[in-house]
């Protein structure tokens, strides 16, 4: 009979312990700098598949002579920054306003939920509620008499102004998230106490106290928000203007273009995409620090002690309600229109529902792709992050370098990444995984890390002392330990997997489809119905997920108390 100890030698052996960093050096980091390289050399007109030997700077010169450059360029910066900003500011005020209330309890207990449902679903929900023939005008309709719909271009709009919601209604939820995952490290209630004490409203004391400790912490996911802003695709699709598209949309058309030749541009423009999300970064890190001086001026000063808050509470108060109901709207929208036979304006509901639309939505390849796909990479994650971080608990790892795909845009890493899976004949379903791979694996690093590394050892030393070996002491005793949060990061990494648009496009060709891919590809078809079943299936997946990651946990606990929450 094999037992646990007779595989202790071969797991103290060096190359079974190396062979984690191995797969991330090879897998990970390799195709990174692979994907890099070839993004930065085209741009400068060096690519010698066709036949480009010699560096120049014509794809800068076709680039800059692009018609509508400039206007793609402003309408980037102005909705990737003022939706950040926002998204930001928001949730910091709802944080500060509901902290110590019971609604913020409840707030926290739906995040995940939320968190879960892809983007892209959010925005096909706000098409369906903002459109012309969108529910809030057949709600106008039905009070005014009108039999048409009125003859008005809200989607999309010159300005992005709906792209600029639909990133918010995402992001803030994200913010939130973040911003409880901070105050989780401080010692709030003392500091409250202490500040209370000095006279300050509970307001004043949570922005003067907490909100710098808090800040410190949230930075880098406030880079990822900005540059997840400024190059997003999906949902650019979707809800944002055309006429110039934002840049990013300019980019996938040259990288799309049937003239080989363009992709030297686009690489030209990715190069040129960095650059801008480089400057705002910049710029956002020294308004900052002028914004710093100036608060450390004001509170050195005494300033007040923020009585009176009543504004700013009531503020809050309607930012939450306008978020909550606008997103729980949009979501009502596409399911309800995913049952719709017979919808007509200016009804307020469908005169017919039906589940034909289930039946002829031909989304069966693309649903199962989506979920091997997420599943495979998820499992395949958490293999790698576990086996690097229980051969290397001992030392600190560098994790900096696993999360520079979430720092750079999707679609210029992206573009040199095919080059390699072309040069590698895996332009098919495996070179999907690989690609979503790549962008899950950091979620996973990113939540697991802490618990891993602050997980008390004594446990171990426990196990070891009663004659475990360490591969026993590792399944029976560390995992169980730490299954809540392996559990949450498998939900998240399928999460994420589910919602990725050009990992699946561009390493697949077109050739594996997946639930967003599908999404994007019935955006200008106008056939609500399948868009509705297309999206509640991609919302579906995730939250199912989510639901049983919650779930799991107490009911593995069921029998160690101490586990159960």
């Amino acid at each position: 009979m094999i037992s646990f100890r007779s595989f202790s030698p071969f797991l103290e052996h060096k190359l079974v312990r190396a062979y984690p960093a191995w797969c991330l050096a090879i897998l990970f980091l390799l195709p990174i700098a692979f994907g890099l390289t070839w993004a930065i050399l085209p741009a400068f007109g060096y690519f010698p598949p066709l036949g480009f030997t010699s560096f120049s700077l014509d794809p800068w010169h076709d680039l800059f002579a692009r018609p509508g450059l400039s206007k793609a360029i402003s309408l980037t910066l102005f909705t990737g920054v003022t939706a950040s900003l926002l998204s930001c500011s928001l949730a910091i005020f709802i944080t500060a306003t509901f902290y110590t209330s019971g609604i913020y309890k409840a707030l926290q207990n739906t995040l995940a939920p939320i968190l879960a449902i892809p983007h892209l679903s959010i925005a096909a929900g706000i098409a369906f509620l903002l459109a012309p023939s969108g529910f809030i005008f057949r709600i106008i309709a039905s009070i005014v008499g009108w039999d048409t719909p009125p003859n008005l271009i809200i989607m999309p709009d010159s300005y992005g102004l709906v792209l600029i919601l639909t990133l918010c209604l995402k992001e803030i939820p994200f913010f939130l998230f973040i911003i409880n995952g901070a105050l989780t490290q401080l010692n709030v209630a003392n500091s409250m106490v202490v500040a209370r004490s000095m006279g300050y409203h509970p307001y004043t004391a949570w922005f003067r106290v907490i909100f710098p400790q808090v800040y410190a912490r949230i930075k880098l996911p406030i880079a990822i928000v900005l540059i997840f802003s400024l190059s997003v695709v999906d949902i650019a699709v979707f809800v944002a203007p055309n006429a110039p598209p934002p840049f990013v949309i300019m980019l996938l058309d040259l990288f799309n273009d049937p003239n080989l030749e363009r992709r030297l541009v686009a690489a030209a423009g990715g190069l040129l995409l960095i650059a801008i999300i480089f400057a705002v970064i910049a710029s956002w890190w020294l308004v900052e620090k002028i914004i710093s001086s100036l608060w450390n001026y004001y509170i050195i000063s005494g300033g007040g002690r923020g009585y009176g808050m009543h504004i700013t509470k009531a503020f809050s108060y309607l930012i939450l309600f306008s978020v909550s109901v606008m997103a729980f709207a949009s979501l009502l929208m596409m399911i309800i229109w995913s049952f719709s036979l017979t919808w007509r304006f200016p009804s307020i509901l469908p005169t017919k529902l039906g589940v034909d639309n289930w039946a002829d939505c031909g989304l069966c390849s693309s649903l199962t792709n989506s979920f091997f796909i997420a599943t495979l990479v998820t499992l395949f994650s958490l293999f790698i992050v576990i086996s690097l971080l229980e051969f290397n608990k001992h030392k600190k790892i560098q994790t900096f370098w696993f999360y520079i795909p979430l720092l750079v845009p999707q679609i210029i890493f992206l573009f040199g990444f095919d080059l390699l899976l072309i040069h590698l004949e895996m332009k098919n379903f495996w070179g999907v995984a690989w690609a979503h791979w790549l962008y899950v694996m950091p979620y996973i690093l990113l939540i697991l890390y802490l618990p891993y590394i602050r997980f008390d050892s004594r446990y171990e030393q426990i196990s070891y002392a009663l004659g475990n070996s360490k591969l026993k002491t590792l399944l029976r005793v560390k995992l169980p330990m730490l299954f809540r949060p392996i559990i949450y990061a498998f939900a998240v990494g399928f999460a994420v997997s589910i919602s990725e648009y050009l990992p699946t496009l561009i390493p697949g060709g077109g050739r594996i489809s997946s639930l967003t891919t599908e999404m994007v590809a019935l955006a200008s078809s106008g056939d609500r119905r399948i868009i509705s079943v297309t999206s509640v299936f991609q919302a579906l997946l995730p939250c199912v997920v989510f639901i049983i990651a919650l779930a799991l946990p107490n009911i593995q606990a069921r029998n160690r108390k101490g586990l159960a929450v």
